[in-house]
């Protein structure tokens, strides 16, 4: 499984000292790309806000690991699968979302401080995760896999549900899992008549229109939402502009996966017999 770079992403030039890797961008490369030993970092800007993606610091006995950040919301991700395949005839994979008080700097005062089942928000978010990735998966994947999602950090500002389809798809693209192509998640609102990507949620307590929207560079895969009574032709311009947005944040987490990627593990995909292809 090979992903190439669009062209205009020019190389970047390592240069090493003392064990550290300087990346310098250049006038060409959209992204920061900065690699120092295990760790790897990119930044690049979506409709006018930063993103980052980030590894190597936490998370390292995961497949993949990867933390994604807007503003000074933090979502982290990690995928694990098990090492030997399961004979199945479907994706075996299981997807979990925690968002917690200390997320927001809280702690939970009552008596019952263990973690229990995720409330009705946390499994809606899984299942946003869920439904772009698993697609994604190269058919015949045999191993269990799982991919967890943990809000580390909220700043009440940006909202954390797209941000965590986006830090999945980082984590399982630099991970051994193979999938077709990244994915990624972004919100349209519609706030004073204008539509915007990833609005704040200040912006989005305003807007007539609340669309989720999933999928790769290629096409969307999911779409989720409502709107107050709106034209088809605003709604088609909305579903651009965020596909748009989509299409760059799939082109940074290929970038990411050439600087901090593994191997995929292709040699256990289960595959249909050459006769049975062939009639």
């Amino acid at each position: 499984l090979s992903l190439q770079l669009p062209h205009l992403y020019s190389r970047r030039k390592l240069h090493r000292h003392n064990g550290k890797c300087n990346t310098f961008m250049s006038s060409t490369t959209p992204y920061d790309i900065k690699s120092t030993g295990n760790v790897h970092s990119i930044t690049f800007k979506v409709a006018g806000k930063e993103m980052k993606f980030e590894t190597g610091k936490i998370g390292r006995q995961a497949d993949g690991a990867a933390i994604a950040q807007t503003g000074d919301s933090m979502v982290y991700s990690t995928v694990c699968s098990e090492r030997d395949p399961t004979p199945v005839d479907f994706t075996p994979l299981r997807v979990d979302y925690f968002a917690r008080y200390s997320a927001v700097g809280q702690t939970i005062g009552a008596f019952h401080r263990r973690d229990s089942r995720g409330d009705d928000n946390e499994i809606l978010v899984a299942r946003l995760i869920d439904r772009p990735i698993r697609p994604m998966i190269i058919e015949g994947w045999q191993h269990d896999t799982q991919i967890l999602a943990w809000v580390l950090s909220y700043d009440k500002i940006h909202p954390c549900e797209a941000l965590s389809v986006c830090a999945a798809s980082a984590a399982i693209s630099i991970s051994h899992v193979p999938m077709i192509r990244p994915v990624a998640a972004v919100e349209v609102g519609l706030v004073e008549g204008q539509l915007m990507v990833n609005p704040t949620k200040q912006q989005m307590a305003n807007s007539t229109l609340s669309l989720t929207i999933a999928g790769t560079k290629e096409g969307i895969l999911m779409i989720e939402g409502a709107a107050d009574f709106l034209p088809e032709e605003l709604m088609v311009t909305a579903l651009k502009i965020g596909h748009a947005a989509i299409g760059e944040i799939c082109d940074a987490i290929s970038a990411f996966q050439k600087v901090a990627g593994k191997p995929k593990k292709l040699d256990t995909l289960r595959k249909l017999p050459i006769d049975l292809v062939d009639n």
